[in-house]
């Protein structure tokens, strides 16, 4: 199981990230490695606000709903592994 950072996933969605080739072919080696690719909450709340952040402050400069649909697509690529209801009890 690989936990994948967000920067790797924002990395991904930006042609022109200057590591979005060396991200993108890794994503695509894991997939062909059977690699289980994981993201958590804390992944999509990171990607929400780098996701909703405007381009000129390092951001992709989506809207929030642009974003949202973002985060669903995410959550369909890989598996989501939410976090416990007693996380804090």
């Amino acid at each position: 199981m690989i936990l994948l950072d967000t920067n790797i996933l924002t990395a991904s969605k930006q042609s022109g990230h200057p590591d979005f080739v060396k991200v993108t072919e890794g994503l695509k080696q894991f997939i062909i490695d059977n690699e289980d690719l994981v993201i958590c909450p804390q992944n999509l709340y990171e990607f929400f606000v780098a996701s909703t952040r405007p381009i000129a402050n390092r951001g992709l400069g989506l809207s929030r709903e642009k974003a949202l649909k973002e985060i669903e697509n995410l959550k369909n690529t890989y598996r989501f592994i939410d976090d416990p209801e007693n996380l804090f009890m």
